[in-house]
C-alpha cells in the first residue's frame, strides 16, 4: 500500500510519498545545522510516520488474528468492539463467513458417500479462500474472497 503523506512548513503544502520519507528525514536534519526549526521539523515528521506505521500494523494484525482459528476470530471481534476499525471490522466478516461455510461443510459431510465427496472438496476450495484472504489481510488489501466474499459482506453486514 503505498501512503503520502502531507507537509506543512512554513505555509508551503508538501505531498510525499511514503517509499521517500525514510531518505527525507536525514537529508532535513543534514540541512539543519542545528538550525532548530528544521531539526523539530524532522523530528516530528519521523514521530508522525513511526505513529503511521504502528496503527496500519495494528490493524493489519487485528485482521490476520481474525483468520487464526475461531478464537482469533473471537479474539478479534471482542478486541474490535471498542475502536471498531472498519478494516479489521471486514475482515472479521470474511472469517466469519469462511468459518460458517466450514460448519455447512461439516454438516454435509455427515451425508454418506456424496456429503462426503462434496465435503472434502468443499474442504479444500475452503482452504484456498482462506489462504487469500489471510493474505488480503497481511497486505493490508479490503478485497473480498473468491466466489461468497461478496455474500459475507452482505449477509454479515451488521456486524
Amino acid at each position: 500500500m503505498t501512503m503520502f503523506f502531507r507537509i506543512y512548513f512554513e505555509n508551503t503544502v508538501y505531498t510525499i510519498k511514503s517509499s521517500f520519507i525514510q531518505y527525507l528525514v536525514p537529508f532535513i536534519q543534514f540541512l539543519s545545522f542545528g538550525c532548530n526549526g528544521l531539526d523539530i521539523f524532522a523530528v516530528e515528521l519521523k514521530t508522525r510516520i513511526m505513529q503511521t506505521e504502528t496503527s496500519t500494523t495494528t490493524k493489519s494484525s487485528m485482521a490476520v488474528i481474525a483468520y487464526i482459528t475461531i478464537i482469533g476470530l473471537i479474539i478479534a471481534y471482542i478486541t474490535n468492539q471498542e475502536k471498531r476499525d472498519l478494516f479489521t471490522q471486514y475482515h472479521i466478516r470474511q472469517s466469519l463467513g469462511l468459518a460458517v461455510t466450514g460448519l455447512a461443510l461439516g454438516v454435509i459431510g455427515l451425508i454418506p458417500i456424496l456429503g462426503w465427496i462434496i465435503s472434502i472438496f468443499g474442504t479444500l476450495g475452503l482452504i484456498v479462500l482462506w489462504i487469500t484472504g489471510l493474505m488480503n489481510a497481511i497486505n493490508y488489501k479490503k478485497q473480498p474472497v473468491a466466489l461468497l466474499g461478496k455474500k459475507y459482506e452482505e449477509w454479515f453486514k451488521n456486524l
